[in-house]
């Protein structure tokens, strides 16, 4: 409910004098990876939750048939649109019965309808089409779903953008879903309005590989053994864009590491 999430609000801002690091002078080190610390305890715990989230039931053609017509989608950093999804129908902050909603989440996913047509058609071909697409399911919700999205206008509304062009992917965005929630990888506010910080979360992209994330690649090397490699990066470097892609940063970073 609202004033429980403002409460969950009020308890990440407030702290205790009297377990707070921040205000004890001989305490200089807080370890954050710690949830039983009291200092940062609140972060944690079911009663962070006291919200619920409606999915919309939108056609399988804006979701379920995509991800198994295109199975590159599931594994590939743009993933995360069909991992959210998946999670949160069975989540316990899901609920059935829109009226008790204190969001809405919109199971659809951009990158990989995108990925499609890019793949039948040019760029600026397969764009136009996406934001075909895009509105034809924000006419069903407007229009056949019940009032829920036009009593705020989709602002209680939440999308998924996992790639770096954020809602860019939709053409029309600005005019359509600019009041909804974003939930994307790139928080950067230099790059357009894609990013605002009183609505939007920064997600991380998916990393499907088990072995990344568990930590059992630590596991298989041997007591003491060197490493020699430094650092793995997916991902492209040398762009058409040149220099201008993600700002030149990638160039700078491959060539201060080759030189190490």
């Amino acid at each position: 409910s609202p004033a429980a999430g403002g409460d969950a609000g009020r308890a990440l801002l407030q702290s205790d004098p009297a377990t707070d690091p921040a205000t004890d002078p001989t305490d200089t080190a807080l370890d954050l990876s710690d949830p039983t610390n009291p200092f940062i305890a609140p972060l944690f715990g079911d009663h962070l939750l006291d919200f619920k989230v409606y999915v919309h039931d939108l056609p399988d053609e804006y979701h379920a048939q995509l991800a198994k017509d295109n199975r590159r989608c599931l594994t590939d950093q743009y993933g995360t649109e069909i991992r959210f999804h998946r999670n949160l129908m069975s989540s316990r902050v899901r609920t059935t019965d829109p009226a008790e909603a204190d969001f809405f989440f919109v199971p659809i996913y951009g990158e990989c309808f995108l990925f499609r047509e890019t793949q039948r058609s040019s760029g600026g071909a397969a764009l136009d089409t996406t934001a075909r697409w895009y509105k034809s399911a924000l006419k069903i919700l407007s229009h056949e779903r019940g009032p829920w999205w036009n009593r705020t206008q989709g602002r209680d509304h939440v999308f998924i953008f996992p790639g770096a062009r954020g809602p860019h992917i939709f053409k029309d965005w600005k005019r359509t879903i600019k009041k909804s929630i974003f939930l994307t990888p790139e928080g950067d506010r230099s790059l357009s309005e894609q990013f605002n910080t009183w609505k939007d979360i920064v997600i991380p992209g998916l990393e499907p590989d088990n072995d990344f994330t568990s930590g059992a690649l630590r596991d298989k090397a041997p007591p003491g053994a060197t490493r020699d490699i430094f650092a793995y990066f997916r991902g492209t470097i040398q762009n058409k864009g040149g220099a201008s892609y993600s700002r030149g940063i990638r160039i700078v970073m491959e060539q201060a590491l080759r030189r190490d």
